[in-house]
């Protein structure tokens, strides 16, 4: 069995766009395909002196690291080019994502340099390769015969702080006519940049994103400093493909005035106010027919103000949703309301810190 390699190392992410649909519609077929799919990425991975790593994949993606960077980028292109010249079942489109990222990561494959080719990879499309900036600066003098790089410009990824610059690997025998980047610069929002990744709270953000499927209105309850504010902003993130034509959030802590709720929501709609129309009257006119998801943030001193304001947003039309936060429900019939009780560690965070402690203490020992 291959040795994992640590220290500097290059991540390879990728999955299949769209199996979820597959498996549902056609389980036989796909499972033939995954099978031949789970072959072609073991040998051109493992031909190039990568390492998969079992327990980090999930379904039909694949989590592989390498000690070079180039034999990363190597193998993307190789198993690209075999899945492409593969004849699959006619009901499975085989269209495969990658992610390429270049790090320092321990035998424990965690941290942030990990996190982050997760994030570039879900902004991909099927059948496309994109590095990051670093990897980019690393291979460009080493790419396989014919390729090259293009530059897709900054991105933010969704809980990243930092933009990344993003490459995608092009060569003649590769698909090149992908639709814009999946990236949070690509659609219509204004969530807060945030300064560090989201831990934990998987559970709670799978529940709030299922309740949108057939609720309308949904309160995020707790007490002050307990994480709402944050949970409602990497909801609204991994939201934005189900609201085109907009997420936008609206940060109510700074009012002292509750008559000024609507304006507040609609400067951050984007609508402007008309002499002789009364705004929520315009905000309903221009939210008509739309997609839109309105995060209304800090809600509990304002709160009689709010509930009126999401009844008038309701009669937009059943696509838009509110996402409020507040230390109390708005009382409104058929809200739900989600409680958000303090964030504890997650074992994997507590574990990860217990060993950055003990390194921290081995190497101030003499």
């Amino acid at each position: 069995m291959r040795k994992r390699p640590v220290g500097t190392v290059t991540f390879l992410f990728t999955d299949m766009e769209g199996s979820t649909r597959a498996w549902e519609a056609h389980p036989a077929e796909t499972q033939v395909a995954l099978k031949r799919h789970d072959d072609i990425m073991a040998r051109e991975i493992e031909a190039r002196d990568g390492v998969i790593v079992l327990e980090r994949g999930e379904g039909d993606s694949v989590f592989a690291v390498f000690a070079r960077a180039t034999d990363a980028v190597a193998a993307a292109w190789e198993i690209q080019r075999a899945l492409r010249a593969q004849s699959w079942p006619a009901h499975v489109s085989m269209r495969v994502r990658m992610a390429i990222h270049t790090g320092e990561a321990g035998a424990d494959y965690r941290g942030p340099h990990v996190n982050r080719a997760a994030r570039l990879r879900s902004i991909a499309h099927g059948e496309q390769i994109l590095l990051s900036g670093v990897t980019a600066g690393i291979v460009r003098g080493g790419l396989p015969n014919g390729s090259s790089l293009v530059d897709l410009g900054q991105h933010r990824l969704r809980d990243v702080a930092e933009t990344e610059h993003v490459f995608q690997l092009a060569h003649p025998e590769l698909r090149s006519d992908f639709p814009p980047l999946k990236s949070l610069s690509n659609f219509r929002q204004n969530l807060p940049v945030q300064l560090s990744s989201f831990v934990g709270r998987e559970r709670e953000r799978q529940n709030v994103r299922a309740l949108f499927d057939s609720k309308r209105v949904i309160t995020l309850v707790g007490s002050g400093g307990c994480g709402k504010t944050r949970l409602a902003i990497q909801v609204g993130a991994d939201l934005l493909e189900q609201f085109p034509d907009g997420v936008r959030f609206v940060d109510l802590a700074p009012l002292t005035d509750a008559s000024v709720v609507i304006e507040a929501i609609a400067a951050a709609v984007g609508v402007k106010s008309e002499q002789g129309v009364a705004t929520i009257d315009a905000l309903i006119r221009d939210l008509e027919g739309t997609r839109t998801l309105i995060i209304l943030d800090n809600c509990e001193h304002v709160i009689q103000a709010c509930a009126e304001a999401v009844l008038g947003l309701l009669r937009s039309g059943e696509g838009v949703r509110v996402l409020a936060t507040s230390r109390q429900p708005l009382g409104l019939a058929g809200e739900v309301n989600s409680r958000v009780p303090s964030l504890s560690m997650p074992e994997s965070t507590a574990s990860s810190s217990s060993s950055i402690a003990r390194r921290r203490r081995d190497r101030a020992s003499p």
